[in-house]
């Protein structure tokens, strides 16, 4: 609808609010949304012919079909290769020690006139952000400690004797935005 589609859960925020008879105008300042991108929702759900009923029946993935516009792309066989590597490629960064830059190459001994690595990660992050996508949470600074383990053990090796020992490395730091 808008240049830049909106998140489903502020679409079903958005026509909640307007069947529950707020305004354009005040759905716009609750949600920090501009107002023709309001009404360009609204305008399309009754061009729907939708009941809130119906809204509550569908799943996220039904109303982004309703409510956004595909633009069906002529993919080229370059592009068309990259896209079929995408679901190996999100597997295959799981694995420790994995890393795009591994990957591309590998890409590019099985396709030599592929895409460099700029638009190789550049289409793979768009194809992420459709198939995972996430959501930003915001912190008070200091807030919240989030913690994690840092990956591969580190070994540590005893300087009068010799013996290596493997430590795990504590990662914590406070969430702010």
């Amino acid at each position: 609808m808008a240049n830049h589609p909106i998140h489903m859960k502020q679409l079903r925020q958005v026509l909640r609010l307007y069947v529950s008879g707020h305004s354009k105008r005040s759905i716009a300042t609750k949600l920090q949304l501009s107002r023709n991108t309001i009404r360009k929702y609204i305008q399309h759900f009754h061009d729907l012919r939708l009941t809130s009923d119906d809204l509550h029946s569908l799943t996220d993935l039904e109303l982004s079909k309703l409510f956004t516009r595909h633009v069906t792309e002529e993919l080229n066989p370059r592009l068309s290769a990259l896209r079929k590597l995408f679901p190996y490629m999100d597997k295959e960064l799981r694995k420790v020690g994995v890393t795009k830059t591994l990957l591309w190459h590998e890409y590019l001994e099985k396709h030599p006139d592929g895409y460099r690595f700029t638009q190789f990660c550049r289409y793979y992050h768009r194809w992420k952000k459709r198939v995972d996508p996430t959501i930003h949470i915001h912190y008070r600074a200091g807030d919240k400690m989030l913690v994690d383990y840092a990956g591969k053990k580190l070994e540590l090796i005893d300087p009068d004797t010799g013996e290596v020992e493997k430590v795990e490395v504590f990662i914590a730091t406070l969430g702010s935005s």
